[in-house]
């Protein structure tokens, strides 16, 4: 490619953001043969299944019912301020991990 000029062209006073001079200097660069290549990459997860909502809706609440985990229980919004996981296991031997996420909306961190 032709190569970036990096975040640090960008800093001051002048010149915050890239316009059309910038791309024209770039394109008059000639260009270097190009690199290809394979990547293997592998998804974590921490867990299969996500609590979503608005503040003070049960989400902690019902994660401690469901498993062993403790996460934060108050009577104010925004207790949940880091992840919390939990096994839940069912009837017929399955399990699945289920998560407490704060920080959806607004506010929440």
């Amino acid at each position: 490619g032709l190569g970036g000029t990096g975040n640090a062209a960008f800093v001051g006073q002048y010149g915050r953001h890239p316009n059309v001079h910038t791309m024209v200097q770039k394109a008059s660069k000639p260009q270097s043969e190009a690199e290809e290549f394979r990547v293997s990459m592998e998804l974590k997860s921490i867990a299969d299944v996500g609590l979503l909502g608005f503040p003070n809706a049960g989400k902690s609440s019902l994660l401690s019912r469901l498993s062993k985990a403790k996460p934060a229980v108050a009577s104010y919004p925004f207790t949940t301020v880091s992840p919390t996981v939990g096994n839940v296991c069912y009837g017929d031997g399955g399990k699945l991990r289920m998560a407490d996420i704060p920080g959806i909306i607004e506010g929440a961190s």
